[in-house]
């Protein structure tokens, strides 16, 4: 855990200075940390901080954490990737503010936005915990332990070294130093969240909701919704009225989507719901803030071609196969990831999913959480 350390010195460090100061010190001063994988602080507007990854493709993903300052304590959504994020989150918070977390708003079931949320609980056991009542049902679908379990630890190392083995072996067979570059990246991240996973245990909400609930303020009023099927079945989104800051989990990811087991029909009216509040930032549930709906407008184009096109090729008869074969998205891969060859591949991984969960709702096939669109789901 020695990155963890140097990570939490350097926090302090940053920490000691003005918040505008600590961002860009520790941008230069981190270097332990070359691909961004920790979390940082940054302040996004009054009473509102993010903690998040460095910009750019991670092969391990932790969700964006917003730290929302009440008169009376704090509310946090979503709660950090593993027990190592949840660890820093709680050092992250600790340097924003003295008030205790008095809520945490998970947005979806995925481990990405949970999985830290053992260890900070550990620190506010008094929190409330909230989330839709779809995300909860969903919340323990990969079997973890309720509480630490050495043997669990071990069985899991054993694949997290099979992954640092492989990408390291990518590297040293790499034709370039681009991709030497990039898989020695990805087996750094993979061991930093090797370490970070150690001890995992599931929590669980102790509130859940089906429409919205708020959590009013007289500095930063929280309202908490659901507004329709996007990234999962469960997705909440949080608007921060007086800040104009809206939080959208996953249904909205930078640089480029996250679209696998997704209802790509409805989505689009949420995104557009999304763009109606007038945000001034968007915080997504991965990536940058987004200050304008340039990136929304592109993902509900993008998905309104997609199901265009998928609905034509199904009202037609064809199998999956052929309108996979058949969807032509090159000009959005471009739109996405520009000239960034590692995104390209991400996206196109991304729209075969996509695709496969377009024709599944064209053909009224059930879309079921955490197993694969199209016909190889059981």
């Amino acid at each position: 855990m020695a990155s963890y350390s140097l990570f939490k010195a350097l926090s302090a460090l940053c920490l000691a200075v003005s918040i505008a100061s600590s961002t860009a010190l520790c941008q230069q001063t981190i270097t332990a940390d070359p691909t961004g994988y920790l979390q940082q602080s940054y302040a996004i507007a009054d009473h509102v901080h993010l903690l998040r990854q460095g910009a750019g493709f991670h092969v391990e993903v932790i969700g964006n954490v917003t730290v929302v300052e009440q008169t009376d304590g704090l509310v946090l959504i979503d709660a950090g990737g593993s027990p190592g994020a949840g660890r820093r989150v709680v050092e992250l918070v600790r340097g924003i503010s003295p008030k205790p977390v008095k809520a945490i708003v998970i947005t979806h079931w995925h481990g990405d936005h949970h999985f830290g949320l053992s260890e900070v609980l550990k620190e506010w056991p008094k929190a409330m915990v909230i989330a839709t009542a779809s995300a909860e049902s969903n919340r323990n679908n990969k079997g973890l332990p309720a509480h630490p379990d050495p043997a669990f630890d071990a069985a899991q190392k054993v694949n997290f070294d099979r992954l640092i083995k492989g990408f390291t072996d990518q590297s040293q067979a790499a034709r370039n130093q681009t991709e030497r570059t990039r898989f020695a990246a990805e087996a750094h991240e993979e061991q930093l969240y090797s370490e970070d996973f150690r001890g995992i245990s599931i929590r669980y909400a102790n509130v859940t909701f089906t429409d919205r609930m708020s959590l009013l303020d007289n500095a930063a009023t929280v309202e908490i919704m659901f507004l329709g099927k996007t990234h999962t079945d469960g997705d909440a989104v949080v608007w921060l009225p007086k800040q104009r800051v809206i939080a959208t989990g996953d249904a909205v990811v930078s640089p480029i989507p996250f679209w696998r087991s997704a209802y790509p029909v409805e989505w689009i009216s949420v995104l557009e719901k999304i763009k109606a509040f007038g945000y001034t930032v968007l915080i997504p549930g991965h990536g940058l803030p987004e200050t304008d709906t340039a990136y929304v407008d592109t993902l509900i184009a993008t998905l309104h071609d997609v199901n265009t096109q998928v609905a034509a090729f199904a009202g037609k008869g064809l199998s999956l196969d052929e309108t996979q074969a058949g969807v032509d998205f090159s000009p959005l891969v471009k739109a996405l990831a520009g000239d960034d060859l590692t995104l390209a591949e991400q996206v196109k991984s991304n729209w075969s999913n996509v695709v496969a969960c377009s024709y599944d709702e064209a053909k009224q096939i059930p879309i079921v959480q955490g197993k694969p669109c199209g016909p190889s789901k059981p």
